[in-house]
């Protein structure tokens, strides 16, 4: 972040210094003001955009391996599901509480209709990948 600029004499501008109110001499002929010197460098804007899309890559490859983790428990548990009987791979019920504890985990800055949204497309996405290793186990390619 960038610091204010300071008076001639380092003072923050409208704070009184040694030279009285920063920038005008206690002397009612001030010598010219001297320019003022320049705010520390901070990182360009170019540097600090890469800064921010290399912390956005690092938290992608984080977010596609928890969905992965995620869809292979989903695959267990349709594992579990069959293996108690189960026919129905979507479960309604269990969704519905998904999905409500989504919200109320939910801090933003994304709405609770933008997380929703994504998260149903994770769960419709998990309900397709138990079908088709249903299918391919029914099929006995398993």
């Amino acid at each position: 972040m960038a610091r204010p600029p300071r008076a001639a004499d380092g003072s923050a501008p409208g704070t009184r210094s040694a030279v009285g109110i920063a920038g005008r001499s206690a002397d009612p002929d001030p010598p010219a003001p001297s320019p003022s010197p320049s705010p520390a460098p901070s990182p360009s804007p170019s540097r600090e955009l890469r800064r921010i899309r290399r912390r956005i890559d690092a938290l992608d490859w984080r977010i596609v391996a928890l969905l992965n983790e995620r869809a292979a428990l989903g695959l267990a548990a349709g594992e579990a599901k069959r293996a108690a009987g189960r026919r129905a791979i979507r479960d309604t019920e269990r969704e519905r509480a998904v999905l409500a504890q989504v919200a109320a985990a939910n801090p933003g800055p994304l709405s609770d209709e933008e997380l929703l949204t994504i998260y149903r497309r994770v769960l419709s996405a998990t309900r397709r990948l138990e079908s088709a290793a249903r299918r391919s186990r029914h099929s006995g390619r398993q």
